[in-house]
């Protein structure tokens, strides 16, 4: 059976302002994939401001990386934000 890989890079997760969210293949632009409420995420080093909102580059557990608003993370207790 597999063997779930640890994540070493600080992670956030999609808060509960949204049940879904898209992530984005630029700020603003089409959608990639869209995560749950409650999935992790790696947050990456890219900040973006668009359409009156700052979106964050993030990575999925799943290697997809793309974009979000910054405002549906939960950084839980790493601070980052």
């Amino acid at each position: 059976t597999p063997s779930p890989t640890p994540i070493r890079e600080p992670t956030a997760r999609i808060g509960e302002k949204t049940s879904t969210l898209a992530v984005r293949r630029l700020a603003g632009g089409p959608g990639l994939v869209v995560l749950m409420r409650g999935d992790t995420v790696i947050p990456q080093a890219g900040h973006s401001f668009y359409g009156g909102e700052v979106w964050r580059e993030i990575q999925t557990v799943s290697g997809v990386i793309g974009w979000v608003q910054e405002q549906f993370l939960d950084y839980g207790e790493s601070g980052e934000g």
